[in-house]
């Protein structure tokens, strides 16, 4: 009788401690939805303490960590999580979203997301998740596939068209990219990511107007979304050439995330063009240690430390990014890149070629080449390569400078200055173009011309001292005030 006694003591102990420990545990949720980490944590403390085996509160727990930076506990609760219950995939699936982003434990992560979609192969939300990893990883194909699956699982779920739009930006596809962001938006108008998606790809296509449109629309619908700022950034840079308003976006995306790789990148591309180059390698480092596998930064950096005269280390960027891409032919272009300027023209050409081999089609690769020819004082092996690129894209516009460059040295003057128009119709901002026709007019005896460019130079370019001073000179040399 006793005996029978204390175990029913027992029982309503443990059946107390473990409905107070749920009590905790759903205290702390409400917390974590509120974003206060610190107190949640308190909260599942007191979950654990009450019933150890809420499993649960070990993966909100770990979240509460992660969130703090205290990624070793985190790791442990998750961990904890897994051994309490191996057979749920949402234990998994927590551990997986942990792993990525650390950044450079995405295998380990795929490896649990493989194991989640083993338990249930019908989770639409886990085939989204790996397919963001593969995305990170530049695994196109395998990410396409992926978020096609989870739309299947789930068709009424915008965010898998997202990830498809955001695949076909990695892809240069901005049509299909347009088209699956516009999907997402028909599912649910009020969510600011497909905006910001179809913005970026309207800058790609040279939409100005419409890419503000929607990063400014994408920053209404939420406030807090990091991709939205990174993006209005780009838009302000690329169409307005107003760099203190671009930086300042990029550092509201960090500041809102600040493992959002893309934001150090494109605030790094930002400081290098404004000759700012320590603050440009330090976010380019940044985005490296969050994203070991970003190519456009291992471009971007190995660019830069060859401009700054390392030529090893900035060698070495480019080929780890050849490495990872094998096959794609903007890697090998970037690579041809940065063998010329290292002035190894040999193993530049080698690199262009491979580029061309892989896409016959592609005009970065043919103004690479060509911009190599001349170095070598192959102008009309260049003057080929330069129409080449411009047969296949028509809306280069450096390649109509750089031709019009080669016209003007073989005295073409008439047709140079149609070369410098055609760039600056195609971007009327472009401050370079209006310097570079204002020296030939300014050689050919046609001052006022000269004139009129160097004071168009001054009012595109004024967010950038170097094309300001550039500009000025020019006019300087023709006896008027800037």
């Amino acid at each position: 009788m006793k005996r029978a006694w204390f175990g029913l003591v027992l029982a309503g102990f443990l059946m107390v401690g473990c409905v107070q420990g749920h009590v905790y545990y759903e205290q702390g949720n409400q917390l974590v939805e509120k974003r206060q980490w610190e107190q949640a944590l308190e909260h599942y403390n007191k979950a654990l303490a009450a019933d150890s085996r809420l499993t649960g509160a070990y993966m909100k727990r770990g979240l509460c960590f992660q969130r703090l930076g205290r990624y070793d506990e985190a790791l442990a609760d998750y961990n904890k999580a897994v051994e309490l219950q191996p057979g749920n995939d949402q234990s998994y699936i927590n551990r997986a979203v942990f792993y990525d982003d650390k950044g450079d434990h995405r295998q380990l992560a795929l490896a649990d997301l493989n194991k989640a979609l083993e338990l249930n192969p019908r989770n639409a939300y886990t085939f989204n998740l790996r397919g963001n990893v593969y995305l990170k990883l530049h695994q196109l194909e395998n990410a396409l596939n992926d978020y096609n699956d989870s739309i299947r699982l789930n068709p009424r779920d915008y965010v898998p068209y997202c990830g498809l739009g955001d695949t076909y930006l990695e892809m240069a596809d901005y049509l299909k990219a347009i088209e699956s962001y516009e999907r997402a938006i028909a599912i649910d108008p009020k969510q600011a990511l497909p905006y910001s998606g179809r913005g970026f790809a309207h800058l790609e296509l040279g939409h100005c107007k419409e890419a503000m449109a929607d990063c400014q629309e994408a920053v209404r619908l939420d406030p807090f979304l990091p991709a939205s700022y990174a993006r209005r950034g780009l838009v302000y840079i690329r169409c307005d050439r107003d760099y203190k308003k671009g930086i300042a976006d990029f550092t509201k995306a960090i500041e809102i995330e600040p493992k959002y790789f893309w934001a150090f990148l494109f605030r790094g591309d930002a400081y290098r063009d404004i000759g700012e180059t320590q603050k440009a390698l330090k976010d380019y480092d940044e985005a490296l240690e969050l994203n070991p596998a970003l190519i456009p930064a291992l471009n971007s950096r190995g660019h830069l430390h060859l401009a700054l005269g390392n030529k090893a280390r900035g060698l070495a960027d480019l080929d780890k990014a050849a490495e990872l891409e094998a096959k794609s032919p903007l890697a090998q272009a970037a690579r041809g890149y940065g063998y010329r300027e290292a002035k190894q023209y040999k193993e530049a050409l080698a690199a262009y070629d491979k580029a061309i081999e892989l896409d016959p089609k592609l005009a970065d690769a043919y103004y690479g080449r060509g911009y190599t020819h001349v170095l070598m004082g192959r102008d009309d092996l260049a003057m080929q390569d330069y129409d080449r690129a411009l047969k296949y894209d028509p809306k280069q516009r450096y390649v109509y400078t750089a031709r019009a460059s080669l016209k003007q040295k073989q005295h073409k003057y008439t047709s140079a200055i149609e070369d410098y128009a055609k760039a600056i119709e195609i971007e009327p901002a472009f401050a370079e173009a209006y310097i570079q026709r204002g020296n030939l007019y300014k050689l050919i005896g046609q001052n006022q011309k000269a004139i009129s460019d160097y004071r168009a130079a001054l009012k595109t370019g004024n967010k950038v001292e170097a094309v300001n001073k550039q500009a000025r000179e020019g006019l300087n040399s023709l006896g008027e005030k800037p």
